[in-house]
C-alpha cells in the first residue's frame, strides 16, 4: 500500500510595535493521519478466521467435549474451513491507497494588556481529504456502482413523505432502491478513498492568561467553531442525502476558565470550569417501499436508510462541570506535609443520554 506524504510546516512571527508585547503568528502545515491497521486489514486471512458451527452435545454434560464424543457440523460460508482465497482478499483493498491528508493554516495576534495578563486572539482552519471509505464494485463490468450516475439502469428513485412524529416535521425524500437487475446477490466492496470524503474544521478562540503573581492567577477560553466531515458513502447514493453535516465532536460553543487563589490562613484555592455544547444529530429514518410499487418497478424488496436531516440539525444537552481544590501546607520538623481536598463536580449536575432520534422504519 502507498502510504508515502510530506508534510512541510512554515510559520513567521512579526512583532508588530517592536517592544514584544504585540506579536503576530501565522502557520501552515500539512500533515498525514496515522493509517490504523483496520483501513487494510481485509487483505488479512486472519479477518476471515469465523468459523460458525452446530455443536450436538451427544453425552448432555452441557459441555463441548472432543469431536467423537459430541458432533460439530459446520455451516455454510466460512464455516466450510476452506482456505481464503489471497487474490480475493486482495482484491478488497485499493493498492493505491494512501494515507487521509490535512491542511492546517493558524493564524493569531497575542498582546499583553498590562503586567502578568495576555491575550490572544487565534484563528484555526483545518481541511481533511482522502478519507477512506468502502466501495460497492462490480467485478463484471469493472465499475464502481454507488452511485446513481455510474448505474443509473440499476438505482431506482422513490419519493415519499416521513410523517411527522413529535417535534419532528414530515419530510419529503427522494431514495434509491436496487433494481433486480443490479449484482445485489453478489456485493463486492472495495476499502478506497471517497473523493468527497472531507472534513472541515473552522475555529476562533480567544483566551486569556493571567500569570500567577501577588497570590493569584486566573486564565480562560472560549472557542466558536464548526467541524463539517462527509465521511460516509460508497454503499449506495441514499449516502450522499444529507451526508456533509456536523460531525460527532462537533462543538460550536466551548468555555473553560480556572484559576488559583490564596486564602486565608495559608490555604490555596483551585478550580476548573469547563462548558461545552451538546453533540449534534439529525434525523434518521429506515424506509420500506410498498410491495406493489416495488414490483412494477421491478426493484428488489429491500429497506434503506437515509438522512431525513443534515447532522447538527438538532443538539443533545449542553455539559457543564465545576471541580475545586483546597490545599494547604504544614511546616513540620523534617519539612512540609502538604494535604488537600478534590472535589469533583461540585454544582452535583447529572447527565443522562437518552437517544432522541425517532429512527424506526417508515413502510
Amino acid at each position: 500500500l502507498n502510504f508515502t506524504t510530506w508534510s512541510p510546516r512554515i510559520g513567521v512571527t512579526y512583532d508588530l510595535f517592536g517592544n514584544g508585547k504585540t506579536a503576530l503568528k501565522a502557520a501552515y502545515s500539512r500533515y498525514s493521519e496515522a493509517v490504523p491497521v483496520m483501513y487494510f486489514s481485509a487483505v488479512s486471512p486472519a479477518v476471515m478466521a469465523r468459523y460458525d458451527m452446530n455443536w450436538f452435545d451427544l453425552n448432555q454434560n452441557g459441555v463441548p467435549d472432543d469431536p467423537g464424543i459430541d458432533d460439530y457440523t459446520p455451516t455454510g460460508g466460512l464455516g466450510q474451513f476452506t482456505r481464503p482465497n489471497i487474490d480475493y482478499l486482495k482484491s478488497r483493498v485499493d493498492p493505491e491507497m494512501s494515507t487521509p491528508i490535512y491542511d492546517e493554516v493558524v493564524a493569531s495576534i497575542n498582546h499583553e494588556l498590562f503586567r502578568n495578563f495576555a491575550v490572544k486572539l487565534q484563528y484555526i482552519y483545518k481541511h481533511g481529504t482522502n478519507l477512506h471509505g468502502s466501495k460497492l464494485y462490480d467485478k463484471a463490468t469493472g465499475r464502481f456502482w454507488y452511485k446513481t450516475e455510474q448505474a443509473p439502469e440499476w438505482w431506482v428513485p422513490f419519493t415519499t413523505t416521513v410523517p411527522a412524529i413529535g417535534n419532528y416535521p414530515a419530510q419529503t425524500i427522494t431514495l434509491y432502491y436496487m433494481s433486480n437487475n443490479a449484482p445485489w446477490n453478489n456485493t463486492f466492496y472495495i476499502d478506497t478513498l471517497l473523493e468527497e470524503g472531507k472534513r472541515d474544521y473552522n475555529a476562533l478562540e480567544l483566551t486569556f492568561d493571567k500569570r500567577y503573581a501577588e497570590g493569584w492567577s486566573l486564565g480562560g477560553s472560549v472557542v466558536l467553531s464548526t467541524l463539517k466531515q462527509f465521511g460516509g458513502g460508497g454503499g449506495s447514493p441514499n449516502n450522499y442525502i444529507n451526508a456533509y453535516g456536523r460531525a460527532g465532536e462537533d462543538v460550536p460553543f466551548a468555555l473553560k476558565l480556572y484559576g488559583t487563589f490564596n486564602l486565608p490562613y495559608g490555604f490555596v484555592g483551585s478550580f476548573f470550569f469547563r462548558h461545552v455544547d451538546g453533540t449534534p444529530y439529525g434525523r434518521s429514518i429506515t424506509v420500506a417501499p410498498p410491495t406493489a410499487w416495488a414490483a412494477a418497478n421491478n426493484v428488489y424488496p429491500s429497506s434503506m436508510g437515509v438522512n431525513l436531516e443534515l447532522s447538527g440539525a438538532r443538539r443533545n444537552p449542553s455539559y457543564d462541570n465545576l471541580d475545586v481544590r483546597l490545599e494547604k501546607e504544614f511546616n513540620v520538623k523534617f519539612g512540609k506535609i502538604g494535604v488537600f481536598a478534590d472535589i469533583f463536580n461540585l454544582l452535583g449536575n447529572q447527565y443522562i443520554t437518552v437517544g432522541q432520534n425517532p429512527g424506526g422504519t417508515w413502510r
